[in-house]
């Protein structure tokens, strides 16, 4: 396994491999989504310094943060799955929170709310795992000029350099 860069050209004209970066299994279904790169903007202790601050510190970063538009990325059955039940989870979990939030309004009860507070705040954990960027193994090189791929499957790999050499 290892980092494999996909240079910006092949994305642009949609010319990507037919197998999962991470499973090395034919597509099952292909998608469009946005990989973000992840600039250093120093360390989070900055806004310890008279004069930094944490508004400033997000204004750093969203200069430096380069978005790289993808379309058509191929995803296997078990990433299409994985993705599917990650949602699922992270909608009842969210939602269901919020109904006992309103049956702890309700019924005028201290549990239901705090049982729907938590099923809110633990949606997010299902809803990472099901994030696309995640289930790729991508980021967008710091540049904005090409995606990385994180531990790349061989055939993934040996795909893209196929399409690269291609003229």
């Amino acid at each position: 396994m290892s980092t494999v860069e996909v240079p910006g050209a092949l994305i642009s004209v949609g010319r990507l491999p037919s197998v999962c970066a991470r499973h090395g299994i034919g597509a099952r279904r292909r998608v469009r989504f946005v990989i973000k790169s992840r600039p250093d903007v120093g360390p989070v202790t900055e806004v310890l310094h008279p004069g930094k601050t944490a508004l400033g510190r997000g204004v750093e970063y969203s200069r430096r943060v380069k978005l790289v538009p993808v379309d058509g990325w191929p995803l296997c059955e078990a990433c299409v799955r994985v993705r599917l039940v990650s949602l699922v989870a992270a909608g009842v979990l969210f939602f269901g929170g919020i109904v006992a939030l309103v049956a702890g309004f309700v019924a005028g009860s201290l549990w239901p709310l705090l049982g729907g507070l938590v099923g809110i705040f633990l949606a997010v954990v299902p809803f990472s795992w099901g994030s696309l960027p995640r289930l790729t193994g991508t980021e967008a090189a710091a540049d904005g000029e090409s995606v990385l791929v994180k531990d790349a499957h061989p055939t993934f790999a040996t795909e893209l350099q196929a399409l690269i050499t291609q003229p």
